[in-house]
């Protein structure tokens, strides 16, 4: 938990997702806790940390960046088949995105723990490109692999 107040309107936000992965257990925020809520679904257990950002369109590394303390308290559970530690990160408008711990770095992740592909490009002009290619935009419109 960071200094400040509790980011209740992104847990708000966030407890219908959660709510439609499975069954809800809701963690009290206090000094030394690190998570907001953990869901129980019949996949596995996911460990979840809600923080709120302003930053919400950064790139994956940037987005770990800003929540230091959540991510460091995620590290600290122990792996296991089945479990999943994600932070979700909440703008101000109630937009999220959302991410698991993987190592020592985050992969971006739908809203229902799927593994998106991961981004290329740089903060200014990031894309998702299976090729890991940038894609240019060509005269008539359309998209092309640069």
């Amino acid at each position: 938990m960071t200094k400040g107040p509790v980011p209740k309107k992104a847990i708000e936000a966030a407890l219908p997702v959660a709510r439609a992965r499975g069954f809800v257990i809701l963690c009290e925020r206090h000094r030394g806790s690190i998570a907001s809520f953990v869901i129980a679904g019949p996949g596995g257990t996911a460990i979840i940390y809600v923080g709120r950002t302003r930053l919400l369109n950064n790139l994956p590394g940037d987005i770990e960046a800003q929540f230091g303390y959540g991510m460091a308290g995620l590290r600290r559970v122990p792996p296991a088949p089945g479990r999943s530690c994600e932070l979700w990160a909440c703008d101000y408008y109630g937009n999220l995105r959302f991410f698991r711990v993987v190592g020592t770095g985050v992969v971006e992740i739908d809203m229902n723990g799927n593994v998106l592909e991961p981004v290329t490009g740089n903060g200014k002009n990031p894309s998702r490109s299976p090729s890991g290619e940038i894609p240019v935009p060509s005269h008539d419109g359309e998209e092309v692999p640069g």
